[in-house]
């Protein structure tokens, strides 16, 4: 399965489970909705729902693009001595990556992700090197570990994983 296939299957799989939870809470029903009538008051939850559904898909979208820029920086780093590149868009200048689109967020309104290579060949496996402009995930952002994992911190624990970081060498 392609990486696009794999995203888009993401997508869908969320907004399903995102309408199924609608269905199963009852989000909207109301009396009149046993006569089979929807009225103004029954909207606003469906709304809610799908929106929550499309952040969730755009959440989803931006975890897909963390873990194909893992994969393509372990494919730059072996074919050049284990060493990341200075930016992103030298994956897609080496055609490691073939289009830049994975390289911004969907939910950031086209701003790039952020990424800060470590310093030292010895950095740690959980040192966060790419992440989301800011918390645009329900309060949240998404995160990339050196060792390839994605995660999705609050703000404080950004800050907490990132203030923790081992110091540039000389």
């Amino acid at each position: 399965m392609t990486e696009t296939s794999r995203r888009t299957v993401y997508l869908y799989l969320t907004i399903v489970y995102a309408l199924m939870f609608a269905l199963v809470s009852g989000c909207g029903s109301g009396d009149s909705a046993e006569n089979g009538e929807n009225t103004a008051e029954d909207s606003p939850g469906y709304v809610d729902v799908l929106l929550r559904a499309r952040k969730n898909a755009a959440k989803t979208q931006c975890m897909a693009n963390l873990h194909a820029l893992g994969s393509a920086l372990q494919a730059y780093a072996a074919s050049h001595n284990n060493k990341l590149p200075h930016n992103l868009n030298d994956l897609v200048t080496t055609n490691i990556l073939s289009s830049d689109s994975v390289l911004k967020c969907p939910s950031s309104e086209g701003l790039p992700y952020i990424y800060t290579p470590p310093t030292t060949r010895a950095a740690p496996m959980s040192t966060i090197v790419i992440r989301d402009p800011g918390p645009v995930h329900l309060g949240k952002v998404n995160v990339l570990y050196l060792n390839g994992a994605v995660d999705s911190l609050s703000p404080e624990e950004l800050e907490a994983a990132t203030t923790s970081r081992p110091a540039k060498s000389p």
